[in-house]
């Protein structure tokens, strides 16, 4: 199995018992510095006049100016360029992708994906434990989204059929 570096909390942990966050005590000065900033994040792509933006909710493409037309065929990056650049590059990438097969990820056993309870059961082989615990925490939400998931396909075959 991989080890990924260690990414620090944002506030310090209560050393008694507990462990659990201490919100407001920050971890360090420079996050504690930078909790009132305002982020812009933007991004020229070289030699194109394009610019890629952050909002703080959501990336944006754009030109010089309002009017500028973008070529579409910069946006669209096939699987075989992806294997193309995870060769190149020698990228690994996680083990829920390589080995436990799943195809995005998100919250582990996040019972508001729709392929919860089947992502679950694909990494049961490799992280009892994680399974074992997603369904502690999540398991009477299973059965609300297996309901939902059947509800949502039976009115698409209606829809459907008229």
């Amino acid at each position: 199995m991989t080890e990924y570096t260690k990414i620090p909390a944002i506030f310090k942990r209560d050393t008694t018992g507990s462990k659990k966050l201490i919100e407001g005590a920050f971890c360090n000065e420079t996050i504690e510095f930078l909790k009132d900033n305002v982020w812009v994040c933007t991004e020229k792509i070289d030699g194109t006049n394009i610019g890629i933006v952050w909002d703080g909710h959501k990336v944006s493409y754009q030109g010089r100016t309002e009017r500028a037309q973008l070529p579409t065929h910069l946006f669209y990056v096939t699987d075989k360029d992806k294997a193309w650049y995870k060769e190149r590059y020698g990228i690994r990438y996680s083990d829920a992708y390589e080995v436990y097969g799943l195809m995005r990820t998100g919250c582990c056993g996040c019972p508001i994906s729709y392929k919860a309870i089947e992502d679950l059961e694909k990494i049961r082989p490799y992280e009892p434990n994680v399974v074992r615990a997603a369904y502690a925490i999540f398991g009477e939400s299973y059965e609300y989204r297996r309901k939902y998931n059947e509800y949502k396909e039976r009115r698409k075959e209606e829809d459907k059929n008229g």
